[in-house]
């Protein structure tokens, strides 16, 4: 009895700590001195991008997990898809202002899983950009700011 109450407390309190990400005013984000050097072994299938940039968000909230930042790669019907290993966003911004340096896994690299789908969707050459979203919703979001598009040098 006394593990059914501790758990269905666990379960309440789990449940009153939600974030109403909506309540939050939309920020703008701007990203300069983006360099990107791509690293390519099609033999051992490490295909990564070393992302380096300065951002600042304007309207910033200081709101744990609220922004984060991907490589964005372009689809041939004009959206766009990220990949990363794991289901961990590795690219959270903490603070209004800052420097980012983060290796980002391409679409073809070894540790990425993605389905078969994405890799007939993706735009040849390779597009992509960095982006920085602000969190919307539990598993959604908006991308606030965000480079131009570059090409990938990788050559299939």
């Amino acid at each position: 009895m006394k593990r059914i109450s501790l758990f269905m407390s666990v379960v309440v309190l789990a449940g009153c700590k939600t974030t109403d990400y909506a309540s939050f005013a939309q920020s703008n984000a701007l990203l300069n001195n983006v360099v990107v050097n791509e690293e390519h072994n099609a033999k051992y299938k490490k295909h990564v991008l070393d992302v380096a940039f300065d951002y600042q968000i304007e309207g910033f909230h200081a709101d744990q997990n609220l922004y984060h930042c991907t490589v964005q790669f372009a689809n041939i019907d004009g959206t766009t898809t990220t990949s990363y290993p794991g289901k961990i966003i590795p690219c959270k911004l903490e603070q209004a202002a800052g420097h980012v340096a983060i290796s980002w896994p391409m679409p073809l690299d070894k540790q990425v899983r993605i389905p078969q789908t994405n890799f007939t969707n993706l735009k040849y050459p390779i597009e992509y950009m960095v982006v920085i979203h602000q969190r919307t919703g539990a598993k959604s979001s908006r991308i606030i700011g965000q480079s131009a598009q570059m090409v990938s040098t990788l050559q299939l």
